[in-house]
């Protein structure tokens, strides 16, 4: 099964029987929404309404080459989950993240990160060769953790679509989110110029590399860190950062200058 286009069906029915198999290892049964969700190459998992056992069921079936094509793991408002829970699951993503063919989106959402399981999760995502987008929406990151995550994502090509939506973003984590915009600006400089040296076009949109990043609801960010990010965007002929109100205006004017 190819990796870049894999068969939908044939996917689906491996996941499934995957996951039978997982359930029987830990004496546990499938549950039906999982059983569809998974016959369609998706795993959308709520911490709050899985009991450990099955937990360990599912992170099992997950950490195979072939897992689900998108993967969603969140926390309902409100609610709050185990540091047991939160690191179980952690550490099965990283499994997969390094093993898995076929991941192209991961949605961690109110999912507190921090610690010793975000470091196991910052080396999953050091470590994968497929994942596309990464959404890290109200995860409590902070400016540690975003700088975890920047330092860690800065030599993963595949991964073209960052969210930091609500991460408690402050100065600091701008600056991170700002080296990582150069760094990746630098790997694709030198990509190009060695096309050059070979005598070969530049191809600009087969570049890879991030091309989108998503920081609204980050008002610790403040101008100091839009302005960090803003200049780093000067030079950057790829990547398109979202922000909003007037941190957005000052963005998009400096990166506008010159």
């Amino acid at each position: 099964m190819s990796s870049r286009s894999p068969n939908l069906q044939l996917l689906g029915e491996t996941l499934t029987r995957y996951y039978r198999l997982a359930c029987e290892l830990y004496n546990t049964y499938p549950i039906g929404r999982f059983t569809n969700q998974l016959s369609k190459g998706n795993l959308e998992l709520n911490l709050a309404e899985v009991d450990i056992d099955h937990l360990e069921a599912l992170c099992h079936m997950f950490q195979n080459k072939l897992s689900p094509l998108y993967i969603h793991i969140y926390v309902s408002a409100l609610k709050e989950v185990g540091v047991r829970v939160i690191h179980r699951v952690l550490q099965g993503l990283t499994i997969c993240l390094s093993k898995s063919f076929t991941l192209t989106t991961l949605e961690l959402n109110n999912v507190r990160l921090n610690g010793k399981s975000l470091n196991i999760f910052c080396q999953g995502i050091m470590k994968s060769q497929n994942l596309k987008t990464l959404s890290l929406r109200k995860c409590n990151l902070g400016d540690t953790g975003v700088q975890q995550v920047c330092q860690n994502m800065k030599n993963v090509p595949s991964i073209t679509q960052l969210c930091l939506i609500d991460c408690q973003l402050a100065e600091k984590g701008a600056s991170a989110v700002a080296c990582l915009i150069q760094h990746q600006r630098m790997n694709r400089d030198s990509a190009m110029w060695q096309d050059t040296l070979r005598l070969r076009q530049p191809h600009l949109d087969g570049m890879k590399g991030l091309r989108r990043i998503t920081l609204n609801h980050n008002p610790q960010m403040n101008d100091s860190g839009a302005i960090a990010i803003a200049n780093a965007l000067t030079e950057d002929l790829w990547i398109k950062v979202h922000v909003a109100g007037a941190i957005r205006q000052l963005c998009e004017g400096r990166s506008c200058q010159d």
